[in-house]
């Protein structure tokens, strides 16, 4: 019996990772406001009935979504923080390394976060976890170009606007991969977009 269920559950999980992946290709074309459950469901190959199963509704499943994201990203993030293997500078440049792969891999992913920093239609707490994300973010990088500084590998400058500097090149390269809707740049590797920071 506990087999029977431990499988069911399997089962439970693969079927909403699914609807997941699904609803991340129709919300990146559509955003919240103009995706349907329908298309969704369509995408996903399973039932209207059965998407509303596993979400109530299209808000829910987006800030579902939009969670695993943000987890996942906050992971990785963490992991930057407290890896203390190597120079200050090669864990930044690790760290903008896993950034820009995670756009190119998942481009989806980022014209779902777009979507929800700029439509009136995302829920205000769902943009309140993507301005923590980009709080922690900012801390992260902040403190690797500190580091940096002080063992001589970064320019000398306010470590704050450095960082602002840094994210906003990321965060350029990101809307500019998604013009139409498709990956249509060729992403710069993480010592080019670190070019301006090395001392």
């Amino acid at each position: 019996m506990p087999r029977r269920q431990a499988e069911n559950e399997r089962i439970r999980d693969e079927q909403r990772q699914n609807i997941l992946r699904a609803a991340e290709k129709v919300f990146a074309r559509k955003g919240l406001a103009a995706a349907k459950m329908t298309e969704i469901a369509a995408a996903a190959g399973v039932s209207y009935g059965l998407a509303y199963h596993y979400f109530e509704s299209k808000e829910e499943l987006f800030a579902a979504l939009v969670e695993h994201e943000i987890r996942g990203t906050m992971r990785g993030i963490q992991e930057a923080l407290e890896e203390r293997h190597g120079t200050p500078w090669e864990r930044l440049t690790r760290m903008v390394a896993w950034m820009l792969q995670g756009m190119q891999e998942q481009p989806e992913a980022v014209l779902v976060t777009l979507h929800a920093l700029t439509s009136e239609a995302t829920p205000p707490e769902i943009r309140q976890r993507f301005y923590e994300l980009a709080h922690l973010n900012n801390e992260v990088i902040t403190q690797l170009i500190i580091e940096g500084q002080k063992a001589g590998e970064v320019v000398q400058g306010d470590p704050e606007q450095l960082a602002a500097f840094l994210g906003s090149s990321i965060q350029g390269i990101a809307i500019s991969m998604t013009y139409g809707g498709v990956l249509s740049l060729k992403i710069p590797d993480a010592a080019l977009v670190l070019r301006g920071l090395k001392a």
